[in-house]
């Protein structure tokens, strides 16, 4: 491990956060890649870059179910994403005494750090005990500035309780208040939604940023599309998250003769959630339906995935307990691929132009299945559509159209 001596012309953003990599996660047996929250700090970080900010990331790359892997204790390690260094804190290899540790180990990284680089600001990716001391310790101790990266909004409901929910109401409850400290001792709150505001504090000036993606992955490369056509689900296996909405529709679908489901569909899935037991018995019972079913996927195989795919569908339950705590950020990333997107009515989505997505209407089987219908008949409008797309994001969601945006917001005065 190494760092440079301190600069003093060069000032530096720390974007705190469990940001994880392949590497650190069979390093360390942590649980889950956090594909979701890793992604977001990458491109955030390195849109920063591109507007020619110093930022480096900084990750505990710790869990309470890490698994043992021969070590008593991780070392801290450098790595880098995209242009980015990324801190790896250092981490005891013990299930459980690992994550009480883990706001020690780091205080410790950061106050490393911020001994051989300026530190101007810091970006706080989302909220937990651990980041509600690190946030009171920046900004008191070390007198540094603090943006809130809000992702998820959490709020404790009665019906939290129940026991077919698919949410952890103590940790709602944790997290809730977490978030509202966190929030309340920022400058600033960056916000994928305008649907978010309402939960947040009044007083603070709040960023929104959708899609953000590099200029070299939003590709022009567009073939013909032919059949069979692939469409793709990835995500949470869960209700919340419409897998029940997305079967249901493709039922409907296969006894429609001119679509020939059969043969003009390759339908694939990934992802994981307390619903996979219920997907793979449907599946079972579909036996005709061409529907592949991969689970959880490493991010090289969501890759291929995502690129053979000519088709994407996010059905987020628009009335459902995240309709306004959470955003299908994985929408963006589609878009920024240059595919045809089909989603429901959630978040910052209908402000989208038509030209570049399909929206579900309240009857989401129903809505989905004509939308569906009418792509497969017609497959000059997939071509069109990811010409739009594609165009769009360019314009919107690229690096430099984001990092300058950002870096405006969380270094003015």
């Amino acid at each position: 491990m190494a760092l440079k001596q301190k600069h003093s012309s060069s000032d530096y953003v720390l974007y705190i956060g469990s940001y994880l990599n392949s590497k650190i996660v069979e390093q360390r047996g942590l649980p889950t890649f956090n594909v979701a929250g890793s992604n977001r700090m990458h491109r955030l970080a390195n849109a920063l870059r591109t507007a020619n900010q110093n930022v480096m990331i900084v990750s505990p790359a710790a869990s309470l179910r890490m698994k043992w892997t021969g070590k008593l204790f991780h070392i801290a390690s450098i790595a880098k994403t995209g242009h980015v260094p990324v801190f790896f804190c250092p981490a005891f290899g013990l299930p459980v005494i690992n994550s009480l540790l883990e706001t020690i180990t780091l205080l410790w990284s950061i106050i490393l750090i911020s001994r051989r680089v300026n530190v101007k600001t810091a970006i706080v990716y989302n909220f937990n005990p651990a980041l509600v001391v690190i946030s009171l310790f920046l900004k008191y101790i070390l007198g540094i500035r603090i943006f809130n990266n809000i992702e998820d909004v959490s709020r404790p409901k009665l019906d939290d309780w129940r026991k077919t929910t698919e949410v952890r109401p103590l940790q709602q409850i944790i997290f809730s208040t977490c978030m509202d400290i966190i929030a309340n001792l920022s400058e600033g709150l960056v916000i994928p939604t305008k649907r978010f505001l309402p939960d947040l504090p009044t007083n603070k000036p709040a960023l929104v940023i959708s899609g953000c993606m590099p200029l070299n992955k939003i590709s022009n490369d567009f073939q013909k599309v032919k059949y069979p056509i692939n469409i793709l689900f990835s995500g949470k296996i869960e209700f919340e998250h419409g897998i029940h909405f997305f079967i249901d529709s493709l039922e409907q679908l296969q006894s429609d003769l001119e679509c020939n489901i059969n043969d003009n569909l390759v339908i694939n899935i990934c992802g994981a959630g307390t619903k996979t037991d219920w997907l793979t018995e449907k599946i079972d019972s579909l036996k005709d339906l061409p529907i592949n079913y991969f689970g959880f996927v490493s991010t090289e195989q969501y890759q291929d995935l995502l690129q053979s795919a000519d088709i994407c569908v996010a059905l987020q339950n628009p009335q459902g307990r995240y309709s306004n705590y959470k955003t299908p950020s994985k929408v963006y990333e589609y878009l920024g691929h240059g595919k045809l997107v089909v989603a429901t009515p959630v978040g910052d989505l209908p402000n989208l132009p038509t030209q570049v997505i399909d929206l579900c209407d309240s009857d989401i089987r129903s809505s989905l299945k004509q939308i569906l219908r009418k792509l497969v008949i017609n497959t000059a409008i997939i071509q069109k559509r990811r010409e739009l797309t594609v165009k769009y994001a360019r314009e919107n969601f690229s690096f430099p159209e984001v990092g300058n945006t950002l870096k405006a917001f969380v270094l003015a005065e």
